[in-house]
């Protein structure tokens, strides 16, 4: 089992190449106008099917609807637009399918409220990601943008409450004296902090 996760990963890393001119600086790999790309997402496909932990899967969709976004953003950086639809839907699918799991497992569980807690500060990001990726997209495109910003509000109110979070979560709730603590946990964020 460890030889084919193993094996997985590098599949995963040489399918991937990397590039970073996203919000999020995260290195999406390929892109949907790339080859290689059906070649990443079944990868993608393959380590969630060979994770047992439904907090492991929760984790693995949240990172792959974030990836959906910054490809998103990659492509319309690119003026490509013609799959930015389809991106936008998967990244709506990935979330909903974080949110379902945080409404599924125990109240108390820390490691779910943290989860959590990480996911409704993103969620705002992302937001901020998608209203400034509307903005530079063709009108049909926008369609879907305003169906995903719905999902991600709906789904940031639902984590908001299982969280516990009482407000919305700024860059000072992040950034405290020019650190980000959010970007230990998750170094795509890390350009959100002002310096």
């Amino acid at each position: 089992m460890r030889k084919l996760l193993a094996t997985l990963m590098v599949f995963l890393i040489i399918a991937t190449p990397v590039l970073a001119a996203n919000s999020f600086d995260m290195d999406v790999g390929s892109l949907p106008n790339d080859w290689k790309y059906s070649f990443k997402r079944v990868g993608e496909n393959l380590l969630l099917a060979f994770t047992f932990s439904d907090q492991g899967k929760a984790k693995l969709h949240y990172l792959y609807g974030l990836r959906r976004i910054a490809e998103a953003e990659e492509m319309a950086n690119l003026d490509d637009f013609d799959d930015i639809e389809q991106l936008i839907e998967r990244y709506e699918y990935r979330m909903e399918k974080v949110q379902e799991y945080v409404e599924t497992v125990k109240e108390t569980d820390p490691e779910v409220i943290e989860l959590a807690k990480k996911v409704y500060g993103a969620t705002q990001i992302q937001e901020q990601v998608l209203q400034k990726l509307r903005q530079r997209v063709p009108e049909e495109a926008q369609r879907g943008i305003d169906t995903a910003l719905q999902t991600t509000s709906r789904v940031r109110e639902k984590i908001r409450i299982k969280s516990g979070a009482s407000k919305a979560i700024t860059s000072e709730d992040y950034c405290g004296n020019g650190s980000c603590d959010v970007a230990e946990d998750y170094p795509e964020f890390s350009e959100t902090c002002e310096t």
